[in-house]
């Protein structure tokens, strides 16, 4: 009994698990959700999760996003699922010998597209899943502001390069509270013949992404415990008196 409990402590050292959940802003209106865990071990890391967003009339829905990766951030696998309004969509992504082979199925039909790609590509969807970006939460560095170059593998298109520049860190302020956090600028492009899109992360000691912007798109995303300082609220207009 005493050798399986010392096994069982020993088995679970180095082990990092964290449920997390972002809430999206769109034009400063919460309209989507992610919910999520990141697991970590020295052999592995896993991300998996789902998202549910109201975009205008048509309801998103990311049914399963699973990203596996090796010790040495290289993706082993991606499993992802979406239904945009009643479509169904799917990708299910294998990485080896630097090439993603990816089986994607939208409705009834089935398609195999192979793309290469660097070992050690991030893995992300165009739009949502935010969350996909916590592995760049783990591999950028803090020290210094010289550009960091990666590559990231858009699911369903292909690989494009990514610039990542640490700005310090940063008292950001949140509705009730402060934190200190590692400011990362991110610089890439969501699909290889769209333009450069810029988004700002901001993540904590533990490498836990705790706000995300995209003021181009006028997209905010924040973690549970944390909110966007309220705007003030216009004040009411003085009734002038009748001549």
């Amino acid at each position: 009994m005493l050798n399986k409990l010392a096994c069982l402590v020993i088995c679970t050292i180095g082990l990092f698990a964290e449920d997390n959940k972002l809430t999206i802003y769109m034009g400063g209106k919460p309209t989507a959700t992610e919910t999520y865990t990141v697991a970590k071990d020295d052999n592995k890391i896993e991300i998996s999760g789902t998202a549910n967003a109201q975009i205008g009339t048509m309801k998103v829905s990311i049914d399963k996003f699973d990203l596996i990766e090796d010790a040495k951030y290289q993706p082993v696998s991606v499993d992802a699922k979406a239904t945009l309004g009643q479509m169904k969509i799917s990708h299910v992504v294998t990485f080896a010998d630097g090439k993603a082979k990816d089986e994607a199925t939208t409705g009834q039909v089935t398609k195999s597209k192979e793309d290469v790609i660097h070992p050690d590509t991030l893995v992300i969807n165009s739009t949502l899943p935010m969350f996909a970006w916590s592995v760049l939460a783990f591999r950028a560095k803090a020290e210094g502001s010289d550009p960091q170059s990666f590559y990231a593998y858009v699911v369903g298109q292909g690989e494009n390069p990514v610039t990542v520049v640490s700005k310090g860190i940063e008292n950001v302020e949140f509705a009730g509270q402060k934190a200190n956090l590692n400011h990362f600028v991110v610089t890439f492009k969501q699909s290889a013949a769209g333009d450069p899109v810029t988004a700002d992360l901001w993540v904590n000691d533990a490498r836990r992404i705790i706000k995300i912007a995209v003021p181009a798109q006028s997209v905010e995303a924040y973690q549970d415990g944390y909110a966007p300082v309220p705007k003030p609220e216009a004040p009411d207009k003085e009734t002038k008196p009748q001549q």
